[in-house]
């Protein structure tokens, strides 16, 4: 009897850079997709970086490495991780694009990733990268969709998205606790798509008769020849009445516009235009 063959492939890991949005990232630089540079701050846990410089070499080759891990990874589409559409950055490809050594990367990487310093971490690498600096919002304030890249070397069990959580410290009458939420420009997008799914009405926009655009009484229209004019739409929100309530006229009235339209046309100021009268008989 043939025996089925059941072994998985493993989730491939990612290079994470830890709270890489924290002290890799500042206002100008998320707004941006495509970074010409990295930023790296001065006072990035300097505890940690004095205990590698005691280390000796082992310790100046973890930064060399780390060094030129944050420059990768602000070349990566999602920032801090390191993916791109071919998959995980593995260590000789860090080696092949750093020019370091590919046992200096990984003794750095091992060095990184320890429970001492705790710079860098492995996670399971997502099946599509959020695009940084695609999480925005447009000219009217509505926040836009972000750009996806799709990676090739993935398994069924990778995870859809690589997000990186916030957290924050509340209190619920039990005392303090953390509280784990989504990136503000994420919740942002989010909560704009289910305030869309609410609105079941929109504005209705329809071509109205020439009844409804004309009073019952008397109206006169100055009127240019317009080639090619389009017909005028008018748009009204479904249930509010436009509608205008005829004025009632009287025979004092009728005399002082055909008087105001003689003078018109005497003139000469109309041109080329005509007068039309639309008059309606007095009971």
């Amino acid at each position: 009897m043939n025996s089925i063959n059941t072994t998985t492939t493993p989730t491939p890991q990612a290079l994470l850079i830890k709270n890489w949005n924290q002290y890799f990232e500042n206002g100008q630089t998320r707004r941006i997709k495509n970074l010409a540079y990295s930023l790296m701050q001065v006072d990035h846990d300097p505890l940690t970086r004095k205990l590698l410089l005691r280390k000796g070499a082992e310790g100046y080759r973890a930064l060399a490495v780390f060094a030129e891990l944050v420059g990768i990874a602000a070349r990566c589409p999602q920032r801090g991780l390191l993916a791109d559409s071919k998959g995980p950055v593995m260590p000789d490809r860090i080696a092949a694009m750093t020019g370091l050594a590919l046992g200096e990367v990984e003794a750095g990487l091992e060095l990184l990733a320890s429970k001492d310093v705790a710079w860098i971490t492995h996670v399971a690498c997502p099946q599509r990268l959020i695009v940084s600096g695609s999480l925005r919002t447009g000219r009217k304030g509505k926040p836009l969709q972000p750009e996806l890249v799709h990676l090739d070397d993935t398994s069924s069990d990778s995870p859809d998205l690589h997000i990186e959580w916030e957290y924050a410290i509340i209190d619920k009458g039990h005392g303090p606790e953390t509280e784990r939420r989504l990136p503000s420009a994420l919740k942002r997008l989010l909560d704009a798509q289910k305030e869309g799914s609410r609105v079941n009405e929109t504005v209705a926009c329809h071509t109205p008769s020439r009844a409804s655009k004309m009073p019952d009484n008397v109206a006169r229209h100055i009127v240019k020849p317009k080639p090619n004019a389009a017909p005028t739409v008018a748009c009204h929100t479904e249930g509010v009445d436009i509608q205008k309530q005829p004025i009632q006229t009287t025979e004092a009235d009728r005399r002082a516009v055909d008087r105001f339209v003689n003078d018109l046309e005497k003139s000469g100021l109309l041109g080329s235009a005509t007068v039309r009268v639309k008059k309606k008989t007095m009971h």
